[in-house]
């Protein structure tokens, strides 16, 4: 039980319910990921709390991705996007996309992972307000625009391109590998 439950408070029970899933994940119990995730998404339904919704479907994106399943991967992905552009949730649709990304490089489509990766890139780039919000799902997800970063070095590795790859390194602000 979470304590959020003590109180009945939307409030702290959805970011409660995130934080679960992502132990869950961090110790690789995909099933209890899922569950967690799951209920995330139902109570952020219920609060109206679209960017958490949204949110907690990129996780389960994420989570079937880990856990081997393309298909469902990009299912959860696309409907995390779409689910965060309607929530007018930037931060949560860059994470999205590059998750969907990762999804569509692992399936063989680099092309389009690349494009998501290099949409990323640029909207990290610009100035915009950051919602507090923003501050829990970065604590669980990282930033999306380092997260671009890094993915667009590793296609650059995949292709032989060490140069283009170091530099995308240093720009996220990784040591050279």
């Amino acid at each position: 039980m979470l304590h959020a439950d003590a109180i009945g408070y939307d409030a702290f029970r959805v970011p409660g319910m995130l934080l679960q899933g992502w132990v869950a994940g961090r110790r690789n119990d995909h099933p209890a990921a899922e569950e967690a995730y799951g209920r995330a998404l139902e109570g952020a339904k219920g609060a109206g709390f679209g960017d958490h919704g949204a949110f907690a479907l990129a996780q389960l994106g994420s989570t079937a991705l880990a856990a081997g399943d393309l298909g469902r991967a990009e299912q959860f992905l696309r409907q995390a996007l779409a689910a965060a552009d309607a929530a007018r949730a930037p931060w949560v649709a860059a994470h999205a996309r590059v998750e969907l990304g990762r999804a569509l490089a692992a399936a063989g489509d680099r092309a389009t992972a690349e494009r998501l990766y290099q949409a990323v890139r640029e909207w990290s780039t610009l100035p915009r307000p950051h919602r507090g919000r923003e501050t829990l799902f970065i604590a669980l997800a990282g930033d999306p625009g380092t997260a671009a970063l890094v993915r667009l070095a590793e296609l650059a590795d995949a292709r032989g391109d060490t140069i283009t790859a170091g530099d995308l390194r240093r720009r996220a602000g990784l040591a050279l590998t």
